[in-house]
């Protein structure tokens, strides 16, 4: 009698630590399929290449970019816990094996959840690469369309001093001392307006630095 309840609470016991076990690894691979299409679309987004149309559109990509990154992050430490708590279960499996030899089907088990981390790690690290890569451009761009903006700036101002030379700055001077007064301030006028122009000349040159 003691025998019989003995074996049975043997099995019952392996079959609720094998329950457990089934219950943990299909957490593990469920948080792996997750993080697998994170990654995709983080990918599909890194791949297709859309012209912004602003800063303010590129502020909003790079954002989001990060957004889904840190997403990622997220995700792969989850994944790292989950497997962890996995390999653990794996590693007591021994103790409940009642003489049965588990030391193959526990390698291959080992290998392959250790394999599914790596590679989801590998992964996210060429997709960090990738959005490094697509940061410093967008950058760029922003920098871009500021310079463009500066430049349009620089154009408008240059034009309503030309206006105001037209307008005001038409007289000779009836003496010298009026003429020297009146060169004076066409010399100011030059003056801002090379100063606009060295300005919107730096600015959309050093973008290209």
């Amino acid at each position: 009698q003691q025998q019989l309840s003995d074996v049975c609470y043997r099995q019952a016991s392996q079959l609720e630590f094998r329950q457990n076990l089934l219950q943990a690894a299909l957490e593990f691979h469920g948080v792996a399929q997750d993080l697998s299409q994170q990654l995709d679309g983080l990918l599909g987004m890194l791949c297709v290449d859309v012209a912004p149309a602003d800063g303010a559109s590129i502020q909003q990509t790079l954002k989001l970019l990060e957004e889904k990154l840190k997403s990622v992050d997220v995700g792969l430490q989850g994944l790292r816990e989950k497997g962890q708590g996995l390999l653990d279960q794996i590693s007591n499996q021994a103790s409940w094996a009642y003489g049965k030899d588990v030391t193959i089907e526990n390698k291959e088990n080992v290998d392959h959840i250790q394999g599914v981390m790596e590679d989801m790690q590998l992964r996210k690290q060429r997709c960090e690469d990738m959005v490094d890569v697509r940061r410093l451009k967008m950058l760029q761009m922003v920098q871009l369309f500021k310079c463009e903006e500066d430049a349009a700036q620089a154009v408008e101002w240059l034009s309503e001093l030309l206006d105001a030379l037209l307008k005001t700055h038409i007289r000779l001077g009836d003496d010298a001392q009026e003429t020297k007064v009146l060169l004076e301030k066409h010399r100011k006028f030059v003056d801002v307006a090379q100063v606009q122009n060295w300005l919107s000349s730096f600015s959309t040159s050093s973008v290209f630095e």
